[in-house]
């Protein structure tokens, strides 16, 4: 099949419309048969969130988290802010008044969609920071192979889960090799990239001057 790339219902950008088939991903899970490489990816950039109260979100994630304003593209014309720290971006979107629902209230599931933490210290000082800031919170923990992981849960403005967690303890194994990454290669080399891939390697910062190509908000 031809593939097809638009600009149809876009104010900016193209849309493809092509020769993507799902069922080959399936079959590839079904099987195991190597239909194609994976895509060209290196690490995750930023997360998107669409929020009803821009100001709070953005409070929180400055003053709990820790994360700093940096410079937006000036062509997006839409509300919204940029922050950035530990080698990941956070875009909150200003959202359409009703078209978010919040959840400030629901109760604390480890098993809802969320984004994960590694905690840098004890996490102890973690929960003593969301209790300052009057951030309802679940703690637990989870043994596996004599290892002890500890997790704390909590909730942004908007109702999104955040984890904060010392999950880096677990060691990173393998089910199956594959074709399209750094895991098809010799078992030693192997060892060596899991290590260097367990390990946060972004630290946190203060200053734009620490993190070049990042130009603060002003």
């Amino acid at each position: 099949m031809k593939s097809r790339i638009s600009n149809a219902g876009c104010t900016s950008g193209l849309v493809y419309t092509g020769s993507f088939k799902p069922h080959e991903w399936q079959m590839e899970a079904q099987t195991g048969a190597k239909v194609g490489r994976a895509l060209p990816i290196s690490c995750v950039n930023h997360i998107s969130r669409s929020c009803a109260n821009l100001q709070a979100a953005t409070r929180f994630y400055e003053t709990v988290l820790g994360f700093l304003p940096v410079q937006r593209p000036r062509s997006l014309d839409f509300d919204g802010v940029w922050l950035f720290n530990y080698g990941i971006g956070v875009h909150l979107l200003q959202a359409q008044e009703g078209s978010v629902k919040q959840f400030r209230d629901s109760e604390i599931d480890p098993k809802a969609d969320h984004l994960s933490f590694q905690c840098a210290g004890e996490i102890i000082a973690v929960q003593e920071k969301l209790e300052e800031h009057g951030v309802k919170y679940l703690r637990r923990q989870v043994e596996e192979g004599g290892i002890v992981v500890d997790q704390l849960f909590f909730h942004d403005p908007e109702g999104f889960m955040i984890e904060v967690c010392n999950c880096e303890n677990l060691p990173v194994v393998p089910l199956t090799t594959s074709s399209a990454g750094p895991l098809n290669m010799p078992q030693e080399q192997q060892q060596k990239h899991l290590l260097e891939f367990s390990a946060c390697s972004f630290p946190p910062f203060t200053s734009p001057v620490q993190q070049p190509g990042f130009a603060m908000a002003s």
